[in-house]
């Protein structure tokens, strides 16, 4: 294990590994929960098995589980995401090409009855509501390499839309919809003019805006051994709004000033304009990996 006095800020605290994996029933509660209030919270985290990380991103996925019973009882359970990366942190592995190799530490949403622990260069991986690894989930076949850690799930259709983005290949960006029971809708290649890093998007009830912003992959700078991705502003920043039924063809692109987006908190439609609610900064990973947001982000709105 770590020593704490020398560990990074990434494994101290409250940031630190939870190793054990626990199933605690009968949870003492301080006050009283609400009549009726029942349901299960569950989120994600990094927790390296073997106490060590190089980075906050590289720990091995762990969900966690809070039960409300409706009655005033809760449980609590943790899993680590039974992968090929779990026993080694990323050693020992091809992280980089095999797309079952994924951590699973980003973000975990629900869909057709079950979990699905999600990072974005790979495939996802299913659990049942025991979280117990049910194996990696590809949707027969559609999903062949990245996936986002942010599908979005609609709260209409109960349809999951989302993306993957190809460091190395073309097309670097893929769109994929499927309905609320897994049914595949669609697969649609997306032309990009550079391989960037596009960490999520946007959609509305009729529509998905990409974002197509300066992080960019560089082949020469991964084979001297420095960190393959960079900020570009010479590469520009574009929106691409697309019908959600639509294809590459239906894409309309609109450009920005160069900036980066990680995540949106909210996008929505207003007759013929499409507000979007981001948290923007004017740059990212200027200085590598280690710089990620190294500026601040504010909170920015684009109508289009």
């Amino acid at each position: 294990m770590t020593d704490v006095d020398t560990a990074p800020w990434h494994l101290q605290g409250n940031f630190a590994p939870v190793t054990d994996e626990l199933d605690v029933t009968g949870l003492p509660v301080t006050g009283r929960l609400p009549d009726g209030l029942g349901g299960t919270y569950v989120r994600q985290s990094f927790n390296p098995r073997s106490g060590w990380s190089p980075h906050w991103f590289f720990g091995h996925g762990m969900l966690h589980a809070v039960d409300l019973d409706g009655e005033g009882g809760a449980r609590y359970r943790n899993r680590y995401v039974d992968t090929p990366y779990r026993d080694h942190d990323g050693s020992g592995v091809d992280w980089l090409f095999d797309p079952t190799a994924s951590p699973a530490n980003t973000h975990v949403v629900r869909h057709d009855g079950r979990w699905l622990a999600l990072e974005e260069q790979h495939l996802p991986y299913a659990l049942d509501d025991d979280l117990t690894t049910l194996g990696v989930e590809d949707f027969g076949g559609s999903v062949t390499g990245a996936f986002t850690a942010h599908p979005k799930v609609c709260p209409l259709t109960g349809e999951l839309l989302a993306f993957g983005y190809d460091l190395v290949r073309r097309p670097h960006l893929t769109y994929y919809r499927f309905s609320a029971t897994g049914e595949v809708l669609s697969v649609e290649p997306i032309e990009l003019p550079n391989p960037v890093m596009m960490h999520d998007w946007n959609v509305t009830e009729n529509h998905v805006v990409f974002m197509d912003l300066p992080v960019r992959f560089d082949l020469e700078r991964a084979a001297t051994g420095s960190v393959p991705l960079g900020w570009d502003p010479d590469a520009g920043a574009r929106l691409g709004v697309m019908p959600r039924d639509g294809d590459d063809g239906d894409v309309t692109w609109h450009e920005i000033e160069p900036c980066y987006v990680f995540h949106p908190l909210n996008a929505h439609e207003d007759g013929d304009r499409l507000d979007l609610y981001v948290c923007r900064q004017p740059h990212a990973m200027a200085g590598g990996f280690d710089d990620i947001e190294g500026a601040r982000a504010n909170l920015w709105r684009w109508s289009i």
